[in-house]
C-alpha cells in the first residue's frame, strides 16, 4: 500500500511541476482560437434510421425528372388555360420535391432528422491564419461553426456554446474570438444573451441580419410587388455583377431589354400571375414551408413584425408554441441588440462591426430605393446608420461618408462600424479578408482610426483591392462590349422604335 501510495504521490508532484510549463505556453500565445458562425445555407443532411446520411438537397434523376414535369406542367395549365389554380397546385408539388427535406411542423421543430457537420474540435489548428469562411477548405485555422440554420437563433446558441467549449479545450485557451457572418450574427448575439462573453477575447460581425431584412418583412407582409421593376433589376444586377468584360456584357445585355421596354413587359405580366394567385401562394406553399422555420422570423425588421404575424398566422391556435418561440428571440434578442452588444464591451469584449453599402436590394417588393449588401439593408445591419435613398445622395451628415450615401452618426457604434461600398454579401476578395483577419487578430477595441489602411468608408475596386472612399466613386461600366451593346440598341431603337408599343397585349 505505501508502495502504491508513493507512486501515487510522485506522479502528482510530476503533473503539478509540468502545470506551469503548460500554463506559460498559453499565456505565450497571444493568438486566440477563432470559430466562424456561418450564415443561411449550411449543407444539411437527412439521417436515416442506420445512421447513414443523404444531403437534405440531394436528388435522384427521377426526382429531378419529376420537379421539372411540375414546373413544365403548371406553366402549360397557365399559358394554355389560363389555370391558375392549377398552376399553383403543380408548383407546389415541385416545391415539395425541392424543400420536403426542410419542412418544420407547426411548433418549429424539424420534421426530418436533420444533422449537420462543423469542423472536427479534435486537432489545434488555431494558430493557421488562413481561413475558411463559407466552407471548409483543407488546411485552415479557424473552426467552422455549421448550425440547421432554420431553427431558433435561441436553440442553436446553445450548440455553440458547446462547440466555444470543444475549442477552448483541444487549444487551451480560456476565451475564443467570434467571426460572424450574415444569420450567425442572430446566432452570436442569442449566445451572447443567454450566456455572456466570459469566454469571448474579441467579436467581429460581418453584415449582419439582426436587425432583418426589408426583403423578408416585405415577403411575410404580402407585399410582393414586381410591377414596373426593370429599372430596379438593372440597378440590382449593375451594382452586385460590377465591372469585369462577362459581367459587363450581361449589364449592357439587361439595360438593351430595359431601354427596349422588354424587362417590364416581362416582369408587369408576371405581377399580374402573382396577383391572381399570392393568396393561394402563400396558403399552400409559403406558410408551411418557410414561415414554420423560427429562424426565418429572426430576418423579419422589428417594423413589420406583428403585422407579419397576424399575415402569416392569424389566430390560429395550431401556431402557439412557434409564435412563442419566435417571440423570445425578436423581443430579448432582436429589440435588445444595442444593450447586448453594450454589455459585451463593457465586460471586455471588443466588438467590430462591417457593413456592405451601395448595392440596390432585390426588386420583388415594394421597397425601392433602400440599398444594402445585395441582400441586408445597410440600415438594419449597421444598427441605425443613415443611408440614402439608392441613386440619392444625403444633403449632410454628422459622419457623412466622402460619397454623400452614408451618415454613420446615427448608428448605435460609429467608432466601431465600417462600410465597404460594392461588398456583397458573399463574393468576398482577398483584400477584404485581410481587413477582416486584421479586426479578428487585433489586440483590444479597434476604431475606424486605428489603422489607416481600413478607414471607416471603403470602396472595393473591381474586386482587387480596397481603398477610401472618394466623392466621385460610382459604379459606372464603361468597357468595348458594354460600349458596343449601347450603339447597337441605339441602332435597334432607331430602326424598331415602335417595337414595344406595337407588342400584342395578353390578358394574363
Amino acid at each position: 500500500m505505501k508502495k502504491v501510495l508513493c507512486v501515487f504521490l510522485a506522479l502528482t508532484l510530476a503533473a503539478l511541476t509540468l502545470l506551469p510549463a503548460f500554463a506559460a505556453h498559453a499565456d505565450e500565445c497571444d493568438v486566440s482560437p477563432v470559430i466562424s458562425v456561418r450564415g443561411f445555407g449550411a449543407d444539411l443532411f437527412v439521417q436515416a434510421e442506420d445512421g447513414s446520411e443523404k444531403g437534405a438537397f440531394s436528388f435522384t434523376p427521377s426526382e429531378i425528372s419529376t420537379m421539372a414535369a411540375q414546373t413544365s406542367l403548371a406553366l402549360v395549365k397557365l399559358a394554355m388555360q389560363n389555370d391558375y389554380k392549377g398552376f399553383v397546385d403543380k408548383m407546389r408539388e415541385a416545391v415539395d420535391i425541392l424543400a420536403g427535406n426542410l419542412l418544420c411542423d407547426d411548433e418549429g421543430n424539424t420534421v426530418k432528422p436533420i444533422v449537420t457537420h462543423s469542423d472536427p474540435t479534435d486537432t489545434d489548428t488555431h494558430l493557421n491564419t488562413d481561413y475558411a469562411y463559407f466552407k471548409k477548405d483543407e488546411p485552415h485555422g479557424n473552426y467552422v461553426f455549421d448550425y440547421d440554420w432554420r431553427l431558433s437563433p435561441m436553440d442553436v446558441a446553445d450548440q455553440l456554446a458547446e462547440y466555444i467549449e470543444e475549442v477552448k479545450a483541444v487549444t487551451g485557451h480560456d476565451r475564443v474570438t467570434l467571426l460572424s457572418h450574415s444569420e450567425g450574427n442572430n446566432v452570436t448575439s442569442a449566445y451572447f444573451y443567454k450566456y455572456g462573453t466570459v469566454n469571448v477575447r474579441n467579436s467581429v460581425h460581418l453584415s449582419p441580419a439582426w436587425q432583418g431584412i426589408s426583403i423578408v418583412g416585405e415577403a411575410f407582409t404580402k407585399q410582393v410587388d414586381l410591377e414596373n421593376k426593370g429599372s430596379g433589376l438593372q440597378d440590382f444586377l449593375r451594382t452586385v455583377l460590377g465591372e469585369d468584360n462577362v459581367f459587363q456584357f450581361l449589364n449592357a445585355t439587361v439595360t438593351s431589354l430595359q431601354n427596349l421596354g422588354m424587362l417590364d413587359f416581362v416582369l408587369n405580366g408576371l405581377d399580374k400571375v402573382l396577383d391572381k394567385t399570392l393568396e393561394q401562394v402563400y396558403d399552400e406553399i409559403l406558410i408551411d414551408t418557410f414561415a414554420t422555420m423560427p429562424a426565418m422570423w429572426s430576418f423579419v425588421p422589428d417594423e413589420y413584425y406583428d403585422e407579419a404575424k397576424q399575415v402569416m398566422f392569424g389566430d390560429d391556435e395550431k401556431y402557439a408554441t412557434l409564435i412563442g418561440r419566435i417571440d423570445d428571440y425578436h423581443e430579448n434578442v432582436q429589440n435588445n441588440i444595442t444593450g447586448i452588444l453594450s454589455a459585451a464591451m463593457d465586460s471586455g469584449t471588443p466588438v467590430a462591426i462591417v457593413c456592405g453599402y451601395g448595392i440596390a436590394v432585390i426588386p420583388v417588393t415594394t421597397v425601392t430605393d433602400s440599398q444594402g449588401d445585395m441582400l441586408i439593408d445597410t440600415k438594419y445591419a449597421s444598427l441605425g446608420a443613415t443611408a440614402a435613398p439608392f441613386g440619392g445622395k444625403l444633403e449632410s451628415g454628422e459622419r457623412l461618408s466622402p460619397d454623400s450615401q452614408i451618415d454613420a452618426s446615427t448608428c448605435a457604434f460609429p467608432e466601431y462600424t465600417w462600410f465597404v461600398k460594392y461588398q456583397s454579401h458573399n463574393n468576398w476578395c482577398e483584400p477584404y479578408k485581410a481587413f477582416i483577419l486584421w479586426l479578428a487578430q487585433y489586440d483590444g477595441q479597434p476604431t475606424v482610426t486605428t489603422n489607416e489602411a481600413y478607414p471607416q468608408f471603403m470602396i472595393c475596386v473591381n474586386h482587387e483591392y480596397l481603398r477610401a472612399v472618394e466623392p466621385t466613386d460610382e459604379r459606372v461600366n464603361t468597357g468595348l462590349l458594354q460600349r458596343l451593346l449601347k450603339r447597337l440598341t441605339e441602332m435597334f431603337r432607331k430602326l424598331f422604335g415602335r417595337f414595344s408599343a406595337s407588342l400584342p397585349k395578353f390578358d394574363f
